[in-house]
């Protein structure tokens, strides 16, 4: 793992741990994934401002930048791929392409993450043109019958290039 992708690293975990601690509401009363992911990505545009990646900017469900267009729709295993949360740097460079710092898929507990982390696997893989320096599965917790309610990293997933 690069610095850079361990200081991404450190920011999510303390973003997390930020989220857990003050959005105990939305996790315990079950509401939806965009809810839930929504909310998450106010406290990374809040976080990003503090951390070394200031130029960049979150977004969700976030489906462009393929091809070296801005209006090109991200295409993955031959369909359309919309992205839980992303951040980025807007727009196509055409001396760096795509400046992609993560994405983050989410699910709740007991649903199927399966083709979530091979569309993230094959994010940070540049053979594919996308350019992120890593990508995230992000597990939602709820188990009623041991009070546990959390954003957890379920798995990582890292660029081997460091850009």
């Amino acid at each position: 793992m690069t610095e850079k992708q361990e200081q991404i690293l450190e920011l999510l975990q303390k973003t997390i741990y930020q989220f857990n601690k003050r959005e105990q509401y939305l996790l315990k009363n079950d509401l939806c994934e965009r809810c839930i992911c929504g909310k998450f990505a106010m406290y990374i545009e809040r976080a990003i401002p503090r951390s070394s990646f200031k130029e960049y900017t979150t977004d969700i469900e976030y489906d462009r930048g393929m091809g070296g267009t801005d209006y090109g729709k991200k295409r993955l295993f031959g369909n359309d791929a919309y992205l839980d949360l992303i951040v980025h740097k807007r727009g196509y460079n055409y001396e760096t392409g795509y400046d992609n710092l993560f994405a983050v898929e989410m699910k709740k507990s007991g649903r199927d993450f399966t083709s979530d982390k091979e569309r993230l696997k094959m994010l940070v893989d540049n053979a594919n043109g996308f350019n992120y320096r890593a990508s995230f599965a992000i597990r939602i917790i709820t188990d009623v019958s041991n009070n546990l309610f959390k954003l957890e990293i379920e798995e990582s997933f890292f660029n081997e290039q460091d850009f």
